[in-house]
């Protein structure tokens, strides 16, 4: 969710500026929903070395009422009316990951390692580099789940790419849609010119969520059917 929020300068000279950022939905600290606006704002503008553009930094402090703890959220943009401002950091650095089922490890514990390895360098703020994280964690939940549906074609699986593996080996047409989408975005944190610039990081984060929902979802049916045929 984005905002407008207030932020004055530190340099009295300069007035108060409005500026159109993204809020965070979760305390970094209890780890509660989140959604309350900045008690208050700062920001500094200066001259990015080696460049002739200006940078203006915002810095924003939080109260969660949850665990009446604050935490801060610093911004960064080159366009003061920017819209849609993103997260460069959060202090303090949150330390959860995503929880999933048992299904989904048993069925690819290297896609939840890897997810969570992906979370904890964009809590850290490695941005530029978590998104290849996650576009890695999709395909080993893909083609893990390939594999469990279609053994006798590991090798195929295994050694296919992913958009392959997806038009081949993926049936159910929500896994494939949403898996299709995740995977045009992941390549995006791979490239070096984005091809699809609306998206980011958390689209592709709530694209594998859905993903992860539907194979879980996938997965339960199977179970299902399995005990009805053999209820002992």
């Amino acid at each position: 969710m984005h905002k407008d929020i207030t932020a004055y300068s530190i340099d009295p000279d300069q007035r108060e500026k409005s500026f159109n950022v993204k809020l965070p939905n979760k305390c970094p600290s209890c780890n509660i929903a989140y959604g309350e606006l900045p008690v208050c704002s700062y920001y500094i503008t200066s001259t990015r070395i080696f460049l002739s553009d200006r940078l203006t930094t915002i810095y924003s402090i939080f109260y969660c009422p949850h665990c009446e703890r604050c935490f801060f959220v610093q911004y960064s943009t080159s366009d003061d009316n920017a819209c849609h401002i993103s997260i460069d950091e959060v202090y303090p650095t949150p330390k959860s990951t995503t929880d999933f089922s048992d299904r989904i490890k048993k069925v690819s514990p290297k896609f939840v390692e890897i997810y969570r390895q992906s979370e904890q360098s964009e809590n850290l703020g490695f941005k530029d580099i978590c998104g290849m994280g996650y576009r890695k964690s999709l395909e080993f939940l893909i083609k893990d789940y390939a594999i469990f549906k279609y053994p006798d074609s590991r090798p195929d699986i295994e050694n296919s790419p992913l958009s392959k593996c997806i038009n081949t080996f993926i049936e159910e047409p929500q896994i494939k849609v949403l898996a299709k989408a995740s995977a045009w975005i992941g390549n995006d944190e791979t490239h070096y010119i984005r091809k699809h610039e609306s998206y980011d990081i958390s689209n592709l984060k709530h694209f594998i969520s859905a993903t992860v929902a539907y194979i879980n979802y996938a997965l339960t049916y199977l179970e299902a059917s399995e005990f009805l045929q053999n209820p002992q």
